[in-house]
């Protein structure tokens, strides 16, 4: 599996396409990060250094949905 890009341009040669800026609703974490789309059209949330946010934020957990929630 080929490793996620870390750059814009490598972001933009893999067919990710920048949206907007946004800011991180977490109670505690309130980072600034880029909005991105993927190549399957979903939008994912960048780190300015290309890393999804959910990896570096410290309040990812307050944003997991439960199994039961989603379906599976």
């Amino acid at each position: 599996m080929p490793s996620f890009p870390t750059s814009r341009s490598e972001l933009e040669a893999a067919g990710y396409r920048f949206d907007t800026m946004g800011r991180c609703k977490g109670n505690r974490c309130k980072a600034e990060f880029e909005w991105w789309w993927t190549p399957k059209k979903k939008r994912i949330p960048l780190n300015a250094d290309g890393t999804p946010h959910h990896l570096t934020c410290v309040d990812a957990a307050q944003f997991k949905t439960p199994r039961e929630k989603r379906g599976k």
